[in-house]
């Protein structure tokens, strides 16, 4: 997620993303690990993957920024 350019993150704009919950044994990083309408649609990919969804944060991905003009 910290990767993201301009235009993918425009692109992404409303959608939920789970990424790894910071430890002092992960990288600071935030490295998307699902992408989707809901943060339950991220839950099932996690789970899908065998992975476990509590050990994830939620977010809803913003606009990076008020697009101006008519």
């Amino acid at each position: 997620m910290d990767g993201l350019s301009l235009k993918d993150r425009w692109a992404l704009t409303g959608s939920w993303v789970a990424t790894r919950l910071y430890s002092p044994e992960t990288l600071p990083l935030r490295i998307m690990e699902a992408l989707g309408p809901t943060p339950g649609e991220c839950v099932k990919q996690l789970q899908l993957r065998g992975l476990d969804p509590t050990l994830y944060h939620y977010e809803l991905l913003e606009a990076p920024y008020e697009q101006s003009g008519p």
